[in-house]
């Protein structure tokens, strides 16, 4: 029997990990030049939704580990599942806070050392969210009577969709990055010297540009829908 609190706490791992955290992760892998000419309090509108969106995932995983800490008086030992759902959950809630923390302290963007921030933050919160999945269908397995039920693989289905999407992004990317060095070498060598100065395009404007975007509102929707779908069946249990 599932009670109040362990149904409080899977809502809070869902909403973070399903819901929140892959749209907002997405956004800053791949939105970056959308919408470059807006603002949001002065800063461009990927980083400041990346920036609310993600700390909210961080604040619901530690809501949710609480919680259930609370309500078990601390980390209880039981079989092989429980253990390692609640090993793999403290250890993502520890990187969910590495990464905001470690954000605090990164050098501009132009810093010859940047990069190591980049690829630390971009690991972190790879493992955190790779590592969240792993918890959360673990979890799954535990409400649904040490079996894998419906729920479980509506997390997968979401899951696979996820990273696929993910695939054909970067895909598409290098597609387009591939394209656009070829278009540049072409019109470096012309005579033209406007050229030389050329400003990118729009990524609106262009047919990669639109597929990415396509595939982030496709991402979004899957998390929503699965999200909610996984809550409503830990609702009625």
């Amino acid at each position: 029997m599932v009670d109040v609190v362990e149904k409080a706490h899977a809502s809070c791992m869902i909403v973070a990990w399903i819901i929140l955290a892959p749209p907002g992760i997405l956004l800053a892998r791949y939105l970056k030049p959308y919408f470059a000419n807006k603002k949001i309090f002065n800063k461009k509108p990927w980083f400041q939704i990346h920036r609310v969106v993600l700390p909210i995932a961080m604040l619901l995983t530690w809501i949710g580990v609480t919680i259930i800490l609370n309500k078990e008086g601390g980390f209880v030992l039981g079989d092989d599942n429980v253990v390692n759902h609640g090993i793999i959950g403290l250890t993502v809630a520890c990187l969910a806070t590495i990464n905001p923390i470690m954000s605090l302290f990164r050098c501009e963007q132009n810093d010859e050392k940047r990069w190591i921030f980049d690829w630390a933050h971009f690991i972190v919160g790879t493992c955190a969210e790779i590592l969240a999945n792993v918890a959360i269908c673990l979890g799954a397995i535990l409400v649904e009577g040490d079996t894998i039920g419906p729920m479980f693989w509506v997390i997968i289905a979401g899951v696979i969709i996820h990273f696929l999407i993910i695939i054909i992004a970067d895909v598409v990317v290098y597609m387009g990055k591939k394209a656009s060095k070829q278009s540049v070498d072409i019109n470096l060598g012309k005579d033209d010297v406007d050229n030389q100065t050329m400003e990118p395009d729009d990524p609106m404007r262009n047919r990669n540009g639109k597929i990415i975007f396509l595939l982030y509102v496709l991402d979004l929707f899957i998390s929503l829908a699965s999200g909610w779908a996984v809550i409503g069946m830990i609702i009625s249990i």
